[in-house]
C-alpha cells in the first residue's frame, strides 16, 4: 500500500475523488478506488506513526 501512496503523484486524479465508495462502481474494490485506499494509507501512516505496540493497542481498543 505504501508504494501506491509513494509512487502517486500529488497531481493524479486519483487524490481528487471523494471518498464515497461508489466513485467508480465498475472498480469499487480496485486499484483506483480511493474509499478503500486511502483509508488503508491512513492506518499505515498511524502504524509507521506511533509504532507496531501502540497501533495494536490502539486496534483492540477503538470500538
Amino acid at each position: 500500500m505504501e508504494g501506491l501512496y509513494d509512487t502517486t503523484d500529488v497531481s493524479n486524479p486519483w487524490w481528487k475523488y471523494p471518498v464515497t465508495g461508489d466513485e467508480n462502481e465498475t472498480d469499487l474494490f480496485g486499484g483506483a478506488s480511493a474509499a478503500y485506499n486511502r483509508g488503508a494509507l491512513a492506518l499505515a501512516a498511524l502504524r509507521s506513526t506511533v509504532g507496531d505496540a501502540k497501533f495494536r493497542e490502539i486496534e483492540k481498543t477503538w470500538v
